[in-house]
């Protein structure tokens, strides 16, 4: 039975889902992201566009928690259209360093009509 205790991140207290969830959770030397989708992305119907953003927001919360985008262990990305796989694996490509994570591509239905989501665990 491990000792450690969990580090909930915090979330901005003015973001609609404060007390809902925290945006990062760090256990032991793991960093569990919440799931990002592209309703917060200032042009959330364009797939290369939200995919930037999210993958910058991904970066940001990898950096707050302590880690980066080089120590991505594994991604899950969601697509509301698998059409739209070549586009995102474009932008997506390159972003985490030299030995990409480990990752699994998945259509779905997402929230708020969503069209992409990533799902990040990293290491510190």
């Amino acid at each position: 039975m491990s000792t450690e205790e969990a580090k909930y991140l915090a979330i901005n207290p003015n973001h609609p889902n404060a007390g809902i969830y925290s945006p990062a959770v760090v256990f032991g030397n793991v960093v569990y992201l919440s799931a990002k989708t592209s309703w917060i992305a200032p042009e959330p119907d364009d797939i290369r566009a939200a995919t930037a953003y999210l993958l910058d927001q991904v970066e940001k919360e990898l950096l707050n928690a302590g880690s980066s985008m080089h120590k991505v262990l594994k991604v899950i990305v969601y697509l509301r259209d698998m059409n739209d796989y070549v586009d995102m694996n474009e932008v997506y490509t390159g972003r985490f360093g030299k030995n990409a994570p480990a990752r699994t591509t998945i259509e779905s239905k997402l929230p708020r009509n969503s069209i992409v989501g990533f799902d990040v665990t990293a290491y510190l």
